[in-house]
């Protein structure tokens, strides 16, 4: 099994010794975490300088893997850290949690300021071998980009990953439903773990994975939790959604120099972008903003005010343009009351009057510029909505696979009132469960494929054809919608006891139900998956990106 380990410098740090306070399978208190990490230092002066923008601290390390807890110091380092109001705290205090009140405004904050999130880089090794990463290659810029890896790891690493990472995950999905937002632990070993970084480029320190890779993953994580899913899914994603059209400075800027970085944002253009020499000055809100607040940068897409007039293309719509907007310069409205998918923190985000240079933005929808050094990868020239939208499909299948395990499990020994045998040997439940499986299992099936068959078309031909693109629209709105079913037939089957708010199935009733009001997969899709199975234009005409 694949461990987290850390990394100081050139020295991998494996953990032998369980921690005082081991990680016990079953899951893992607030209080064993929020220990682990409180004696995370501030960083010197030296290296603030080396990162200015998003240093992490390369003295103190943490790493949770397995059950062991292992801290490694540095030679440098005072003798106190600090708390989040800069005052002194004995080391080893546990930090107090932090409470996030039902408030009309919430402030934004840098993640990377917060002791927390004060550790080195973590990777993930295969029995114990370390891959070393490549030598950084030098940016068209002239710049070295510091984060640049190795060829992306095998599948089976990054399940592992996801394994390793599953008692965490759970044992916070009940405080990330009612804070409405990811707990920091669970942010921390993510980003560690790499999984805010699957799209990103090799050159940026990224996995730069194949797009059923990353289906894949994402199906994985929701089979454990939805919301955590679906924040990885966003930000994972966005490379290719909206980071491809950058250019070099602006996507070392964003993804290349913090390897902690999470993404967020809005693509609907409910914002104005002002030319300004140099840039834009951005003014907007934008709802749906999932993972804002633990995230580093926020993108935003906006029309184009150019004087007196609006921006066209040549074909005579409104220029739409994303721009990256450090989150210290958003506000954060709390806005997320919701029943389904509430850990993922989907509030809106309001941005007055904050100028965005040139080089951190780009055309939404635009394939890299010709000139990028990190965006010239086959994956960022297939279909973006394919290989960033449409992942929703696996998602919602990761949820009902779950909830299907989770009733198998359920049916072992639990006794219907008024029945004398468990739930596992009656008739009704065996049709019930072998109906919601084949629903499952026939939707991945054809989805897997869909998406595998482009990206060999891509591979082999260099485009994917209008009818392929169908397939993987169809399959994933399909995918969405049986897994419903499925969810609704497992919770149905188990009776009162799904319920109860302890029970994963009435979260994955809820989250699934949420997942299936997503735009990707609507029933409008249906329509435009139709039309373009005839030859008609689709409904969107970014599906042709």
């Amino acid at each position: 099994m694949a461990a987290l380990v850390t990394r100081h410098t050139a020295q991998v740090v494996h953990s032998q010794e369980p921690a005082p306070t081991a990680l016990r399978v079953a899951g893992v208190s607030r209080a064993q975490v929020l220990s682990a990490l409180a004696s995370l230092v501030p960083m010197t002066h030296d290296e603030r300088r080396m990162r200015p923008e998003h240093a992490w601290d390369g003295r103190r390390m943490l790493a949770v893997a397995s059950g062991r807890v292992t801290h490694h110091t540095g030679a440098v380092g005072g003798p106190r850290a600090a708390n989040r109001m800069g005052k002194a705290m004995a080391p080893g205090a546990v930090v107090q949690p932090r409470l996030y009140p039902r408030l009309e405004t919430i402030e934004a904050v840098r993640p990377t300021r917060e002791p927390t999130l004060m550790c080195c880089s973590v990777e993930l090794v295969d029995a114990g071998h370390h891959h070393a990463p490549l030598a950084s290659p030098r940016s068209a810029t002239g710049r070295r980009c510091p984060l640049a890896t190795a060829d992306a790891p095998p599948l089976d690493r990054l399940l592992d990953a996801v394994r390793t990472l599953a008692p965490l995950i759970r044992a916070y999905a009940e405080e990330a439903e009612q804070h409405r937002r990811l707990p920091q632990p669970v942010v921390t070993a993510l980003a560690a773990a790499g999984l805010f970084r699957l799209y990103t480029p090799h050159t940026l320190g990224g996995w730069e994975v194949e797009p059923l890779t990353f289906y894949r993953v994402v199906e994985a994580l929701a089979r454990i939790d939805a919301s955590t899913a679906w924040c990885v899914w966003i930000a994972s994603g966005n490379p290719v959604y909206v980071g491809r059209c950058l250019a070099d400075e602006g996507a070392e800027a964003v993804f290349g120099r913090d390897p902690q970085v999470a993404t967020a944002g809005g693509v609907a253009p409910y914002g104005r972008a002002v030319v300004q020499d140099g840039g834009y000055v951005v003014s907007g809100r934008w709802p749906y903003a999932s993972g804002c607040q633990h995230s580093t940068w926020l993108f935003c897409c906006c029309t184009v005010c150019d004087g007196d007039r609006m921006r066209r293309t040549a074909h005579g719509e409104l220029e739409v343009r994303v721009l990256f907007v450090p989150i210290a310069q958003v506000t954060i409205m709390d806005t997320w009351e919701v029943s389904g998918l509430a850990g993922t923190g989907s509030h809106d985000v309001v941005i007055e009057q904050v100028f965005v240079p040139e080089s951190y933005s780009g055309i939404f929808g635009a394939g890299p510029l010709p000139h990028s050094t990190h965006f010239q990868g086959l994956l960022y020239r297939y279909p973006f909505l394919l290989a960033s939208a449409l992942p929703i499909g696996a998602l919602a299948l990761g949820i009902a696979q779950g909830a299907v395990e989770t009733v198998m499990e359920l049916a072992q020994n639990k006794q219907p009132v008024g029945a004398t045998t468990p739930l596992r040997e009656h008739a009704l439940f065996h049709v019930r469960l072998a109906e919601a499986m084949a629903l499952v299992r026939a939707a991945r099936a054809w989805l897997y494929a869909a998406v595998q068959q482009t990206w060999e078309a891509m591979r082999l031909h260099g485009e994917v054809t209008v009818a392929e693109r169908a397939d993987v629209l169809l399959a994933s709105a399909h995918a969405t919608r049986s897994a419903a079913t499925a969810v609704d037939l497992v919770y149905t089957t188990a009776g009162a006891t799904a319920n109860y708010r302890r029970s994963p199935l009435q979260r994955a009733l809820r989250d699934i139900h949420a997942v299936t009001q997503h735009i990707a997969t609507a029933p409008s899709q249906y329509e435009s998956a139709g039309r373009m199975l005839v030859g008609l234009p689709p409904l969107q005409s970014r599906i042709l990106l």
